[in-house]
């Protein structure tokens, strides 16, 4: 049986090709209580206003919500570490619940500056609807299949995954891990602002968010699938606490695949299919010689996912 890893740090046995989850990551919010960049780039300015309610799994006060007032929102400073401007790649990834029915709000998820005109926004409008906007088009880059469906204008149940990815040459829209819609441009065709502004958080919104991340590069739709099938995280460590997973090592043998260098203690490994059915789990990987055993497993795409002390890594990988 033949492994490949697509999305790890270090796998030379099994030809790796080094890409992450955290590469370009320039902003990462996670919520317990609190609000933390793990990137450690700025310190978010929350107004106050923000409850912290469940998160899609179910974590006590792990996502915040807010009431859609116009003064309840968080600003995170504008740095040249996490400034995005005209000509820059850029994905934005969020998860938000609505908790609003009215089909006419307008609604900020995730906005450059003050308004559209100031740069780029992930917004609610219209039905509710996902919708991206930007200097030159204004909100112009629509969720279709969310109007279609009868039931998502007025959902205040589920959460609901949207991604915004920046090319040089396209902006793509994805909800729920489908690509919903691509605007192709040339230029200034997609305008996003030459000056590095502040970001706005959830201004306008009624509902909740969780699990804000934004990088400096254009992520691919297996990135895209592998965010929306990571768990809830909790944790408000740096990326440097307490696993450094650059260390990790992981070495093939006969069909068992072996975790060198992880922490000695508190380090919970599992393995998803890519459906999110959990396939292996071990609360015991303790040792720098912890195996795990493959040779069962079915060809196909799966998600090799490592915790320590609720810093979670993960990796894709293919069973051939």
């Amino acid at each position: 049986m033949k492994y490949k890893l697509l999305f790890a740090l270090l796998l030379g046995s099994l030809g790796l090709e080094a890409q992450d989850i955290t590469s370009d990551l320039v902003l990462q919010l996670n919520f317990s209580n609190e609000i933390t960049d793990i990137t450690e780039n700025v310190t978010p300015i929350p107004s106050g206003l923000e409850t912290f309610v469940e998160d899609r799994d179910g974590n006590a006060a792990c996502a915040v919500s807010f009431s859609g007032s116009a003064n309840e929102y968080i600003i995170i400073p504008g740095t040249a570490d996490n400034g995005f401007v005209q000509g820059d790649e850029v994905t934005v990834s969020l998860w938000f619940k609505m908790n609003n029915v009215d089909p006419a709000n307008y609604e900020t998820l995730f906005i450059k500056g003050n308004s559209t005109t100031s740069g780029f926004e992930m917004a609610l409008f219209d039905l509710n609807t996902p919708v991206i906007g930007d200097i030159t088009n204004g909100l112009g880059i629509w969720d279709y299949d969310w109007n279609s469906d009868p039931d998502l204008p007025t959902d205040i149940t589920n959460w609901h995954h949207f991604v915004m990815v920046i090319s040089n040459t396209s902006v793509k829209l994805y909800r729920d891990n489908i690509l919903r819609n691509t605007y192709d441009y040339t230029g200034d065709g997609f305008n996003i602002g030459t000056n590095i502004l502040n970001y706005q958080i959830g201004r306008y919104f009624i509902g909740a968010v969780d699990d804000i991340r934004a990088y400096r590069r254009a992520l691919t739709a297996d990135e895209v699938s592998l965010l929306y099938n990571l768990d809830g995280n909790c944790s408000t460590l740096s990326s440097g606490d307490p696993l450094n997973v650059n260390n990790v090592v992981i070495v093939e043998h006969d069909g068992l695949v072996s975790l060198k260098n992880l922490p000695k203690e508190n380090v919970f490994v599992s393995v998803y299919e890519i459906t999110g059915k959990e396939v292996f789990s071990s609360n015991s990987m303790n040792t720098e010689n912890n195996s795990i055993d493959f040779s069962n497993l079915q060809s196909g795409l799966y998600i090799l996912s490592i915790n320590n002390q609720g810093n979670t890594s993960s990796f894709k990988f293919i069973i051939q």
